[in-house]
């Protein structure tokens, strides 16, 4: 619906990534392949060893007053298993 464009005409990576429509910026193709399979991993289903974060940061990271700003992605990486926040 909203026709064919060339990459050229989309937009360089530049304007792209600050707005949001890149999700996970790699420097070249073995990084984008090496996320890729790391994204895939997730779907793999049970794995024998993980390994939790020390969760006492978040004690210090989510101030008080809920409207005040804080780094979510550390709070998520504080959350969930090691090395598993993509």
């Amino acid at each position: 619906g909203l026709g064919r464009f060339t990459p050229e005409e989309v937009g360089p990576v530049t304007v792209q990534a600050p707005n949001g429509v890149i999700d996970v910026l790699v420097a070249d193709e073995a990084e984008a392949v090496r996320v890729a399979r790391q994204y895939l991993s997730y779907f793999q289903g049970r794995v024998p060893y993980w390994e939790a974060t020390d969760p006492i940061g978040l004690r210090h990271l989510v101030p008080e007053n809920r409207r005040r700003v804080y780094d979510t992605k550390r709070a998520l990486e504080l959350i969930a298993d090691r090395d598993s926040i993509l």
